[in-house]
């Protein structure tokens, strides 16, 4: 098995390096601020993608409403 293959983590583990919901990544997957690859019926994350949302994060951050 090549080194490229071993590098690819699910969702279920991805998600949990990232401290984040499975629902909450597949949402980033979906509007495309999240780079994955699908390979027969699993999403596989790349470890150097999983890096990346380590360092620089993803989505937009929440914001607090404005209290009365």
């Amino acid at each position: 098995m090549s080194s490229r293959i071993t590098g690819l983590k699910g969702l279920n583990e991805a998600a949990e390096i990232l401290n984040i919901s499975t629902f909450t990544l597949r949402r980033l997957i979906d509007r495309g601020e999240v780079r994955s690859v699908t390979i027969g019926a699993r999403r596989l994350l790349s470890l150097d993608e999983i890096e990346r949302l380590c360092k620089e994060g993803a989505g937009t951050p929440r914001t607090r409403k404005a209290e009365k």
